[in-house]
């Protein structure tokens, strides 16, 4: 038996109905005592029983998200508590946590977006660079005064203007090329070789005193009428027929012939090779067509034999402007003229304007700078013309 103020863990002998505790055993003291159900418990006399209050299931929620619970509860008509899903445009939210805590997916979708904006105005800042680069490189481009840069743009824009004058001559003309370069002088003074014509697509444009298909007015039907062109009565053409070898012609149209004709009659002696028809070559006639001459010729194309009547399906075009000089780069760039030739007829000043458009006598200079200025970028797209000199 010990003292009276020790306690064993059995009942005193001394005292059967005391209590197994002492009046003290709530005090501090750390003493073990015997659970009655058989639990061995250690009581924390300082801090409390050191065992973990499950009562809530785990839940470690704070008193105010248990009030938002039970108003939430409260507020159900079935009563309860549910965990419901929603979604937002950019995607599905977060569901409800166990514990009852607000989802933050709006928070998260909100800095989502921002971010999406923070990129969107990176991408714009990037394009207005990009495009303040693209534009200070060709106003460099096109304000150089030295370097590669020069020789570029001249040649880009030698060759637009190419294209520019190309495409409004073939719209207005109707063919292409629109162009020819004289390569002899059979039809001086009016056509000098190395002048460049520019044509026009048979019936386009043709004068009222034309009959036909073609938009040709013949010698003898323009002196009738006071037609003129390129400085005398009748329309020139430029034409080529089955069999040619060689550039197209470019010659006077003087009349027509109906296929078997005895055309000797009707034409001028001094450009015949003979009197008869049997002594003169395409007489009769061998078919329909337009009995041709060279100004500066002493016969008739058929009487030479230079071609046969030339039908008005073989004509590609109807002379409508001389621009004189032009056509000598094209020779040149050919080989059908020297470039010494070029210079001796342009510095000779034996061309002129005489006869572009009917009227004579302006001054070789405004010639050379006038056609310069109208014709020399479409050099190029032209085809050159033959013609012989009888």
């Amino acid at each position: 038996m010990g003292s009276g103020n020790e306690w064993s863990g059995e009942p005193s002998d001394d005292d059967p109905g005391s209590d197994a505790r002492g009046p003290d055993s709530g005090s501090d003291g750390g003493r073990r005592t015997t659970d009655p159900t058989g639990d061995d418990r250690t009581a924390d006399r300082n801090g409390g029983d050191d065992r973990t209050d499950n009562r809530s299931g785990g839940d470690d929620r704070t008193d105010d998200d248990r009030a938002i619970d039970r108003d939430r509860d409260d507020a159900m008509p079935t009563g309860g508590t549910e965990t419901q899903e929603t979604h937002s445009e950019s995607g599905s939210k977060h569901r409800d946590s166990p514990a009852g805590r607000p989802s933050q997916a709006p928070e998260t979708t909100a800095a989502a977006e921002r971010g999406r904006e923070r990129d969107r105005g990176r991408e714009r800042g990037l394009s207005r660079s990009t495009g303040g680069q693209d534009r200070g490189s060709i106003r460099e481009f096109l304000t150089a005064t030295e370097g590669p840069a020069v020789w570029i743009r001249d040649v880009v824009s030698s060759v637009l203007i190419v294209l520019a004058i190309g495409a409004l001559l073939f719209a207005v003309t109707g063919v292409w090329p629109p162009m020819v370069a004289v390569e002899s002088g059979s039809m001086d003074p009016n056509m000098q070789k190395g002048d460049l014509i520019v044509v026009t697509e048979p019936g386009r444009l043709a004068p009222a005193a034309a009959t036909n298909d073609v938009g040709v007015v013949p010698a003898a039907v323009a002196e009738r009428e006071g037609y003129r062109s390129f400085g005398a009565p009748g329309s020139v053409i430029v034409y080529t027929f089955p069999g040619r070898i060689g550039s197209p012609i470019i010659h006077r149209t003087m009349f027509h012939v109906e296929a078997g004709e005895n055309w000797v009659d009707r034409a001028d002696d001094r450009y015949l090779s003979a009197d008869t028809c049997s002594a003169v070559q395409n007489c009769p006639a061998p078919h329909s067509g337009y009995i041709t001459k060279g100004d500066n010729n002493g016969r008739y194309d058929q009487a030479s034999g230079i071609a046969p009547p030339v039908k008005p399906e073989w004509v590609t075009g109807v002379a409508r402007v001389r621009l004189p000089y032009l056509g000598w780069i094209r020779l040149v760039a050919t080989g059908q003229a020297t470039m010494d030739e070029a210079v001796e007829a342009v510095t000779s000043g034996t061309l002129g304007w005489k006869g572009m458009f009917g009227v004579p006598g302006a001054p070789d200079a405004l010639a050379i700078a006038g056609s310069t200025a109208i014709g020399s970028a479409a050099v190029v797209g032209t085809a050159a013309v033959r013609r012989r000199h009888r």
